[in-house]
């Protein structure tokens, strides 16, 4: 969970942290909500009651590793704990768009799909 309460007890103007919600060095490109991620390597299933029933194309989806957000955005967002999807659709819900960045080709920005 991610803990907006103990985040903005940070006195920078930007926060960065961890998908888990721990404080992390702000090394992010600039934006209002950034969010880095990584690809994922593992191989991912489609399970439905119990069973296999497809795989996952690993080029369809992401790793989060990171999250940087200016303060007066997280201010908006109140002091509840969020998932990281929940912050990332109460980013939305605030008409701001994150910008996306590769971990793996050295901040390289991607299109959100």
């Amino acid at each position: 969970m991610i803990h907006l309460s103990r985040l903005l007890v940070q006195e920078r103007d930007r926060i960065c942290f961890d998908a888990r919600g721990d404080a992390r060095d702000d090394d992010l490109p600039p934006g209002r909500a950034v969010m880095l991620v990584s690809g994922v390597t593992d191989a991912l299933k489609t399970v439905r009651d119990g069973e296999v029933v497809d795989a996952v194309d690993r080029e369809s989806v992401a790793h989060v590793v990171a999250f940087a957000v200016d303060r007066s955005l997280l201010e908006t967002l109140g002091d509840d704990s969020l998932t990281a999807e929940e912050l990332v659709e109460a980013v939305l819900r605030q008409g701001v768009d994150w910008v996306l960045v590769s971990q793996d080709e050295f901040f390289r920005p991607l299109r959100a799909q």
